[in-house]
């Protein structure tokens, strides 16, 4: 598997190329559903009868034969379109410029730090405005344990403690008493330990390629 070094070098320019290695981050569950174009596919059935019917009267066209070529035509772009609005379809388009940001595990399943175990998930913290700053996160992970732990705590951090406790939920931005950037988040990961260089979470660190707008906290 590859190194985070690797990873860095392949993956950190953006926009990237997907290939079999990204293609599987597609399928991360963001918890979004997005709605069935219908609008859109009427609009497109409508321009493409009234198109054909409109040709064939122009320029004597038999319509039959016209037709059998719009359908065609229209085939495929109604695809297009059904795929277009598919979570797979919307997450592969985020994959390809979601920045890579170094990860600080908070919370993980307890199987994810033994070598062969089998996929978890984990609770992260990561920074936009500061992508690979370890330090910085070590910091956040500590004032962010505190901070839950605090039981006269604001109740933002009410909402944070829960995402820990469940290790589920939407990304959340954490104030900045907690961070000492404005882009700070803390947000749930799926964890496939043999995407992990030694096939298992080490030194409480992971690569990420993240949206955080649209729940996007995909392990690299």
């Amino acid at each position: 598997m590859y190194t985070f070094d690797e990873l860095r070098e392949k993956y950190t320019d953006a926009p990237r190329r997907m290939d079999a290695y990204l293609r599987k981050l597609t399928y991360t569950d963001t918890g979004d559903s997005l709605p069935f174009p219908f609008l859109k596919l009427g609009l497109t059935t409508a321009l493409f009868a009234g198109g054909t019917y409109w040709c064939g009267l122009q320029f004597d066209w038999n319509l039959s034969i016209a037709a059998m070529v719009s359908l065609a035509i229209y085939m495929g772009v109604a695809i297009q379109i059904v795929r277009g609005a598919s979570i797979t379809e919307r997450n592969s388009r985020l994959i390809q410029k979601a920045p890579l940001v170094l990860a600080r595990v908070v919370k993980g399943d307890n199987s994810l730090y033994q070598e062969g175990a089998e996929p978890g998930r984990a609770v992260v913290v990561f920074s936009l405005a500061n992508p690979n700053d370890d330090g910085y996160l070590r910091g956040v992970a500590k004032r962010l344990r505190a901070s839950v732990a605090d039981s006269t705590a604001a109740p933002a951090v009410a909402t944070l403690a829960a995402v820990i406790e469940n290790t589920a939920g939407r990304a959340q931005k954490l104030p900045t008493g907690i961070a000492e950037d404005d882009d700070t988040w803390l947000g749930v990961v799926d964890v496939n330990p043999e995407r992990l260089p030694d096939n298992k979470i080490v030194n409480q660190s992971m690569l990420l390629l993240v949206a955080p707008g649209d729940n996007l906290v995909a392990q690299l």
